[in-house]
């Protein structure tokens, strides 16, 4: 990829069941672990976006369906085992390179969000976006067949819904891009993994989260991964 300023696409998430992205923080009482929000609205948050497609592409990768070094280029790498002393930390330090992709957050529409911040928490409208989500229980059976004590969790899930986030290439010093990259298309590298991205979330496993995820510039039509 040739020096340049920064290039832009439009990453487009289409959840088709309820989904959870979590906030880190789990409370055992009421609403249970919550999913993420900015201004009151669900969100998917860049870090998690960016593991999902660094996963995708590192897939695509070991198949065979893209160059070696794909990974590494959009997402960097980090320095391998654990420093046991500060030489060690430096040496891994060393072992370190940036990537040349930046993932923001996954969010709603302008709409949504410019309606959300108008609402002041007097107003019916948090109300309305506090009922957005659902909250879903689970608990554990002990070997009597009776519920286990202490056992019941409860999750907020989102309802199917479309997401978008910005990516933006920054590319690094040409001397860090690898040589079959520097002419490479990365959003070509990008679309050619997406069909590796069905899922995101908390429970991908257990029926949650089934997404269909596409790429595209803004003037023209998205390039589909299938869900």
């Amino acid at each position: 990829m040739p020096d340049s300023l920064p290039d832009t696409a439009v990453f487009t998430l289409t959840l088709h069941d309820y989904w959870h992205c979590a906030t880190g923080r789990t409370e055992r009482v009421g609403s249970g672990a919550r999913v993420a929000r900015k201004d009151g609205l669900p969100l998917v948050p860049g870090r998690t976006l960016r593991g999902l497609l660094r996963e995708a592409v590192r897939q695509a990768e070991l198949f065979g369906h893209l160059d070696p070094g794909a990974t590494v280029w959009l997402f960097g790498q980090e320095g391998s085992g654990q420093p046991r002393s500060e030489d060690d930390l430096v040496e891994k330090r060393h072992g370190t390179s940036p990537g040349a992709l930046v993932v923001d957050d996954a969010t709603l529409p302008r709409a949504w969000r410019d309606w959300a911040r108008t609402r002041s928490p007097e107003q019916e409208g948090l109300d309305r976006l506090d009922l957005m989500g659902e909250i879903l229980h689970a608990t554990r059976i002990d070997r009597e067949g009776q519920v286990a004590d202490g056992s019941l969790r409860s999750m907020e899930v989102m309802p199917p819904m479309t997401l978008t986030a910005p990516l933006t290439l920054d590319p690094p010093p040409r001397c860090l891009v690898p040589d079959w990259a520097r002419d490479a298309d990365w959003r070509a590298v990008l679309t050619t993994a997406l069909p590796l991205l069905r899922g995101l979330g908390s429970h991908r496993n257990r029926g949650l989260g089934r997404v269909t995820a596409t790429l595209k510039d803004e003037a023209d039509q998205p390039t589909q991964g299938a869900a």
